[in-house]
């Protein structure tokens, strides 16, 4: 018995540390269930602790992390989108250096070799890219979401466009949440040549500057942060939205996503959400029951309402 017991304990945790977790225990109904009742609501519990916001109603379609939602047979239904609209894909960068080791002290930190590997299979690994091109690729300007996007898209047919845009950036302000300089007279190491395939024209100089909107230790809300992450996430919206393709990958920062998009549970490395974007706002499917914070025709409609 004891030797069962260790066995399935094995599996567990072999599974657990697999990169493309879009297989996860989706064999059996009980496996199913541990997922997306556990597993989300872990992720729940670690974006409360961080002194997350909400900014829009949540949007989430097409996950792995709804694979048990959609088999719930969500009541709530996608709207229809308004014309002119797009399809965004929202694309979490790959594991970085900061991600390993919790030292949120490395500057600009660049990914890891396994987030490199995440990131160069993301198109074949996240069920919502499977067979999907994009027209246009908008990454934050750290490092770790352009290597990502580079990675991920790099080797499409026809090749998008890429653009770095720094309302993209993470809404922290640690050292791993600020970028570097495109280009650099002091010796330190600047975003230029190694990004040229990317339009940097939109990062000016100390684009990385940003007040904070919240302090995760203290758990205090920042009202001028909160004010200056919205409307920056408010621009990028609009210019997303003013963009003549219909099809863009935004490569950002958990942060970002749930700021701008309302997705409230914590994405892993390199899974990718679908979201549309019209003049109303963003829109897709209710999350996960557990996760519904707000009737689903009521949702929270001020930009910093907290989340409780």
């Amino acid at each position: 018995q004891a030797g069962q017991v260790w066995a399935v304990a094995w599996r567990y945790y072999s599974a657990f540390l697999r990169t493309d977790r879009t297989l996860l225990f989706l064999d059996t109904a009980q496996h199913t269930r541990l997922k997306s009742e556990a597993g989300v609501a872990r992720r729940q519990r670690r974006w409360l602790r961080s002194g997350g916001l909400q900014l829009a109603p949540a949007v989430l379609s097409g996950s792995r992390l709804s694979a048990g939602a959609r088999a719930q047979e969500m009541s709530c239904k996608r709207r229809p989108p308004l014309e002119p609209y797009k399809t965004v894909y929202l694309v979490r960068h790959g594991m970085a250096a900061h991600n390993v080791t919790g030292n949120l002290q490395l500057r600009d930190p660049r990914l890891t070799r396994d987030g490199r590997e995440q990131a160069g299979s993301v198109r074949a690994s996240a069920p919502v890219l499977l067979g999907r091109a994009v027209e246009l690729v908008v990454a934050s300007p750290l490092r770790r979401t352009l290597e990502t996007a580079i990675l991920a898209f790099g080797d499409q047919l026809p090749r998008p466009s890429f653009i770095a845009h720094p309302d993209a950036q993470e809404t922290g302000v640690h050292p791993s949440d600020t970028g570097s300089e495109v280009d650099s007279d002091t010796g330190s190491e600047a975003l230029m040549p190694e990004f040229a395939d990317f339009d940097l024209g939109l990062c000016g100089a100390r684009w990385y500057d940003k007040p904070a909107p919240y302090d995760v230790l203290a758990r205090v809300r920042h009202e001028a942060g909160c004010d200056a992450l919205r409307q920056r996430l408010e621009r990028l919206s609009a210019w997303l939205l003013s963009r003549p393709e219909r099809s863009i990958a935004l490569v950002s920062h958990h942060g970002v996503f749930a700021h701008l998009a309302g997705v409230e549970m914590e994405l892993g490395n390199c899974e990718a959400l679908e979201a549309t974007l019209d003049a109303s706002g963003w829109s897709a499917p209710c999350p996960l029951r557990q996760l519904c914070k707000s009737p689903c025709k009521a949702a929270p409609t001020h930009p910093c309402a907290r989340h409780t």
